[in-house]
């Protein structure tokens, strides 16, 4: 991406650059490439904030970012007060629009559906029914278990609710620990197909191992401009204003604590969910959706099986999270702080050396291939059978 901006930029400002002034040169191309990564990483910052599910996953969104007008819009659409949406021209948008671009969960204005080549989101209510059952050639089943005449033939099928009242599965993680009444209609509302079939996305060590990276990658431009300003430089001829560190290293700070602030709001307007199955079974789970053929909004949609790739011992689910007057006040001030720190930091990069820019500008590529290793699964595909 960053080389075919570079060389459709040379392309049209040919007479633009001279290469006898190096300041000059990043100050017209490389600077002001801050502004234009804002734009273009707007579907790149919206796909990784849909799919956060955890607060590590925001810290390394904010690790040299890509996206940031995005975060700042998209946290705004989500927990934004009336007078902010209205300033971002999102006064009249429908909730629905909100859960289907930016949030991980399902709804009954929300569903993610098999449309043949892929699995989408769409506005509207499906007809889609979650099956579990356990894997027949594993361990032995509950001794409270229905089976036929053959134990190595045995199927075992149930939804959520069954598997939840027959202790087939348990709760490990989400809210419905601390309230058993947040997760008692899970099995009324559409499932989360992309959810299981990426099981979650992402991998533990892969995010601690991505969170280094990021932080030794941000740290090590902060150390790199303090070089230039603080130490003698005679082999760049580095003459930068004697404010111009603490300020770059102020907006920096301030665009990384926005952003992260940011992407928590948007993470924290869902609640996931993770079913294990119980210590008495030791079967692992298979899960199937069954889509009934419709039309949803102005999709036609066929009837498939759907199917998980791999059978598995947790079955995953989220919600939308209830909004607070709270909520809305501190999505005020992450708006405030991450533009202040965004402004501070394109405008005080000008009176750095020009290699700074580029520091910056190598980082935030480095971090944007980081994140998208760390994501590959999302483009995970289940197994699909047409009825």
């Amino acid at each position: 991406m960053f080389v075919l901006l570079t060389a459709a930029l040379f392309w049209i400002f040919p007479c633009g650059i001279l290469a006898t002034d190096g300041d000059d040169f990043a100050n017209n191309l490389f600077t002001d490439l801050g502004p234009l990564l804002t734009l273009f990483g707007e579907r790149v910052a919206i796909q990784y904030l849909s799919h956060s599910t955890s607060w590590l996953e925001c810290v390394l969104f904010a690790c040299a970012p890509l996206g940031i007008l995005t975060a700042v819009v998209s946290a705004i659409r989500v927990s934004g007060s009336r007078w902010l949406k209205a300033v971002i021209g999102r006064a009249r948008e429908p909730a629905a629009m909100v859960e289907l671009e930016l949030m991980s969960s399902t709804s009954s204005d929300v569903c993610e559906l098999w449309n043949g080549v892929g699995m989408v989101r769409v506005v509207g209510s499906p007809s889609i029914a979650q099956l579990i059952y356990q894997d027949p050639s594993s361990s032995a089943q509950p001794e409270n278990s229905v089976s036929n005449e053959s134990a190595d033939r045995r199927v075992y099928v149930d939804t959520l609710k069954t598997a939840q009242e027959r202790n087939l599965v348990r709760l490990i993680s989400g809210p419905g620990i601390r309230n058993s009444t947040k997760h008692a209609d899970v099995s009324e509302l559409p499932p989360n197909i992309v959810l299981n079939v990426t099981g979650g996305t992402v991998r533990g060590w892969e995010l601690i191992l991505a969170l280094i990276v990021g932080l030794l990658a941000q740290s090590a431009v902060l150390i790199y401009d303090g070089w230039l300003v603080y130490w003698p430089n005679t082999i760049l001829d580095v003459t930068p204003a004697s404010n111009a560190y603490p300020l770059t290293a102020m907006g920096t700070v301030g665009v990384a604590v926005g952003t992260f602030l940011c992407a928590h709001i948007i993470e924290a307007s869902t609640e996931e969910e993770v079913w294990d199955a119980s210590l008495t079974t030791k079967q692992s789970l298979q899960i199937v959706w069954i889509q009934r053929g419709r039309v949803v909004g102005d999709q036609a949609f066929g009837s498939f099986a759907i199917f998980d790739p791999r059978f598995r011992r947790q079955i995953r689910t989220s919600r939308k999270a209830s909004e607070t007057t709270k909520v809305k006040q501190f999505t005020t001030l992450c708006a405030t702080v991450l533009t202040v720190g965004s402004n501070a930091l394109f405008h005080r990069l000008r009176s750095m050396h020009w290699s700074a820019s580029i520091a910056q500008l190598l980082a935030t590529g480095l971090m944007m291939t980081v994140r998208a290793l760390v994501y590959r699964r999302i483009s995970m595909m289940p197994k699909v059978q047409s009825l």
